[in-house]
């Protein structure tokens, strides 16, 4: 009988334990599971960003475009009236005052035709 008493404790020892183990290595596994959601919620944040970047490169790069655009036609004009000038041509201040928006019924009129050396 004594023997089944020992036999009984250890059983119930070895119980325990497990059931301590299992306790523990579910608590170790709900902990990395949020471990795991947290970083998943921060490659989504990461994404998001990125996106949000990709967006605002697309955004500058047209604009970037845009501004070149108007530099090259704006150094064309320069070097064109210059030219004018050099070779003593007339330059036609409409050219000079090239409308920024859509043109007004005050902006169709005809302007006066001025010589290169009326300008200065």
């Amino acid at each position: 009988m004594r023997k089944i008493d020992e036999l009984n404790t250890a059983l119930r020892t070895a119980k325990k334990k497990t059931q301590t183990d299992g306790k523990d290595l579910l608590d170790k596994l709900k902990a990395r599971d949020s471990e795991v959601e947290v970083l998943k919620e921060m490659v989504r944040g990461t994404k998001l960003q990125l996106k949000s970047k990709d967006t605002d490169i697309q955004r500058l790069t047209i604009k970037i475009k845009r501004l070149e655009k108007t530099n090259e036609i704006r150094e064309d004009m320069i070097n064109s009236i210059a030219l004018n000038i050099k070779n003593g041509k007339d330059i036609d201040p409409g050219l000079l005052m090239q409308p920024t928006k859509a043109p007004r019924a005050a902006d169709s009129r005809p302007s006066p035709i001025l010589k290169g050396s009326e300008l200065f």
